[in-house]
């Protein structure tokens, strides 16, 4: 999960520690013997040692792998799928060859998004225009212009920082020999990691664990590419990437939460999340914390291994009660509760940590309203909208 890819590690031992060193930025006719020989190996690997004639397959499948990752012929396969396919993701795919041509002029070029990544190495989210009901155009080249300034030095910084699993800004791999940059203004092709393992990553990636970021949208569903929404269409956060940056965070684990109180959470079950967890009740954890505190208890290593054994299970229902904390924490904020919310330097000005967002409560309220009225009629809508202004919801 941390190790970068086509990159090979130099000292450490099975432990930890080396770096890793990157190839993948080098140029060619070096770069292309060096990806056969790594994606050959990689697949290899996976393959039944009897059955010696998967290496041939192996070879070529490689070979595509390798020629596949060229940008002038992943934007030729993007183009052909675009104008030969007769379906909604045909549409993805053109406006994949318009980002990937117009990213490629300068000053989008390969050097400048080293510059880029220098002078600020860390990753930025793109999502461009997101707002429900928005023009489709208006969304496209909000996105493209939001991924010009990703590749841009400068402007990058004016755009939100992506969250990792855990909860940390994402980073880009440092290059090798990168103080020559600001010397010299040498570029380098090649990148260095430092090898550190996790204990969570290494399990999760052990028992195949499917793991992915908190979906940006929240009460609902992604809006269809063709035809009308309806009462479905959930609340995307991207149309404020401050609040999907702020949810990213709590729910990795930003947002600490006291022993005492993980030890009531219960799942839709009435079953304790955190049974297998020890956890102390004076001391707070964020969801990466517990992770880390779970895989060292005696059930979790008793547990079945595999993506649906049962660590798997205990490690999913954790970060599922995070994230609905989280969510909660994003809308409402902490209030009077024993919660507290470390390390978030960078957040909107209209979310407060102890009250939350009024803007986006207000979004939730009318989400549950429309809800209401389509399922049971205008007099149940009524009578919730009462419901919540009594509350405070809504206006």
């Amino acid at each position: 999960m941390d190790i970068p890819p086509y990159s090979v590690r130099v000292g450490g031992d099975e432990k930890g520690g080396g770096e890793w060193i990157g190839f993948d930025r080098i140029s060619e006719p070096l770069r292309t013997p060096l990806g056969w020989c790594a994606d050959l190996i990689a697949i290899a690997a996976e393959a039944d040692p009897n059955e010696w004639g998967q290496a041939v397959e192996a070879a070529v499948m490689a070979f595509g792998e390798n020629f596949s990752s060229k940008t002038f012929l992943a934007d030729t396969n993007e183009f052909f799928k675009a104008v030969m396919s007769n379906n909604p993701g045909a549409l993805k795919a053109m406006q994949k060859v318009g980002e990937g041509v117009a990213t490629s002029f300068f000053p989008f070029s390969p050097v400048t998004q080293q510059v880029r990544r220098v002078t600020d190495p860390v990753k930025r989210e793109t999502p461009g225009a997101t707002a429900p009901g928005a023009n489709p155009v208006h969304k496209e080249v909000s996105r493209l212009i939001d991924r010009l300034m990703d590749r841009t030095p400068g402007f990058s910084k004016r755009l939100w920082p992506r969250v990792r699993f855990d909860g940390e800004d994402g980073i880009y791999d440092p290059f090798w020999g990168q103080g020559l940059v600001r010397l010299l203004g040498v570029v380098s092709p090649i990148i260095a990691k430092e090898h550190r393992p996790d204990a969570v990553r290494q399990e999760i990636v052990k028992n195949n664990i499917s793991m992915s970021m908190p979906p940006s949208i929240i009460f609902g569903h992604r809006e269809p590419p063709l035809g009308e929404p309806d009462w479905t269409l959930g609340i995307d956060l991207n149309q404020n990437p401050g609040w999907t940056y702020v949810y990213h965070k709590l729910a990795g684990n930003k947002l600490k939460i006291p022993g005492s109180v993980l030890a009531e959470i219960t799942d839709e079950l009435g079953q304790q999340v955190f049974e297998d967890v020890n956890v102390k009740g004076n001391q707070y954890y964020g969801m990466w914390d517990t992770l880390h505190e779970l895989i060292k208890g005696d059930a979790y290593k008793r547990a079945s291994d595999g993506p649906h054994g049962g660590k798997s299970m205990r490690v999913s229902r954790i970060v599922r009660a995070f994230r609905e904390a989280a969510k909660d924490v994003l809308i409402n904020g902490i209030g009077e509760r024993d919660l507290k919310i470390e390390g978030l330097d960078k957040r909107p000005s209209s979310w407060s940590p102890t009250e939350g967002d009024a803007l986006l409560r207000q979004l939730v309220s009318e989400k549950e309203l429309e809800k209401a009225s389509a399922l049971g009629g205008e007099q149940v809508r009524q009578e919730l909208e009462q419901q919540l202004r009594d509350r405070g919801m809504m206006k």
